[in-house]
């Protein structure tokens, strides 16, 4: 098991089908003992919140900080985000807390603009200089993308992304993901 994954947006039912993006029950007390098994088997919690909950992954880092911690998606910027603007900037905050990395995925949904998706290469570099390559993983969230890019344009995008090197490019594509899971 690599870990558990929680969709922080929605809400807290069997069935969730509302997306809440100020919900906080990923911090609840509750889930004490889920952090505490994922530490004992030395597995992440994969962590899908929207950009208003990114305060509160900074919070769980910091209350649970041996559990690696991997923001899915990165939080889903959309047109309530801005690369410099709060809540995106809360990605800050969390990028502190050592155990804590970004799944740089799902970029053709939250894009404007068709492949290579150059609107999100601002808030990739953001990413990038908050976090360094090291914690940071590209995904392609596929076949979830199907409707907006192909497998190949959900991972390509990063060859023609100018400001990554080639060690960011190693650090994304395989090394990351190699030293959390080891």
């Amino acid at each position: 098991m690599l870990g558990v994954r929680m969709h922080a947006p929605f809400t807290y039912e069997e069935i969730p089908t509302e997306l809440d993006p100020d919900t906080d029950w990923i911090a609840d007390s509750a889930l004490d003992p889920v952090w505490d098994e994922l530490d004992s088997q030395d597995a992440a919690m994969f962590v899908f919140p929207k950009a208003r909950q990114l305060s509160l992954v900074a919070e769980l880092a910091d209350r649970h900080p041996t559990v690696p911690i991997v923001v899915d998606h990165m939080a889903w910027p959309d047109s309530e985000t801005a690369p410099d603007e709060s809540p995106w900037t809360d990605f800050n905050r969390v990028a502190e807390h050592d155990n804590t990395y970004v799944k740089v995925s799902s970029l053709p949904r939250s894009a404007s603009d068709s492949w290579p998706y150059p609107d999100l290469h601002e808030y990739v570099g953001n990413l990038l200089d908050w976090f360094g390559p090291e914690r940071l993983m590209l995904g392609s969230d596929y076949p979830w993308m199907d409707s907006w890019g192909s497998y190949e344009q959900c991972l390509s995008w990063v060859e023609q992304a100018t400001f990554l090197s080639a060690r960011d490019l190693a650090y994304l594509s395989y090394r990351t993901f190699d030293s959390l899971h080891r």
